[in-house]
């Protein structure tokens, strides 16, 4: 229900970020949740020039107030830099690759064939 809340959260708001997190809310079931994950999500797709351009002003920061052995301050930047870097040692320990193009990662993802 989640997901389906999400996805339907990201279509129904045709890009508008409060039309979005308000679909989100309004769907109801995990609300909070749901909100916090089309938000992002849309705030990924659109940029942080495009959030700052609609008056959102999000800060660069984690804090972490209630799971045991996390970081009590971090920046949302360092976090992100954490998951990549994990996400790149899965990624070459399944079998696939980075390479750079223009300067920036280029992640290949070994298809699993038990799916094809």
């Amino acid at each position: 229900m989640n997901g389906a809340s999400t996805t339907s959260s990201l279509l129904y708001g045709g890009g508008d970020f409060i039309e979005t997190v308000r679909h989100a809310f309004n769907f109801g079931w995990d609300a909070d949740n749901n909100a916090a994950a089309s938000g992002t999500i849309l705030g990924v797709i659109k940029g942080q020039k495009w959030l700052l351009a609609q008056h959102w002003n999000i800060q660069d920061r984690f804090r972490n107030t209630s799971r045991d052995d996390m970081p009590d301050n971090e920046t949302l930047t360092s976090f992100g830099d954490r998951l990549i870097a994990v996400a790149r040692k899965v990624i070459v320990r399944q079998g696939g690759s980075v390479t750079k193009k223009g300067g920036e990662p280029i992640y290949i993802i070994k298809q699993n064939t038990l799916f094809t």
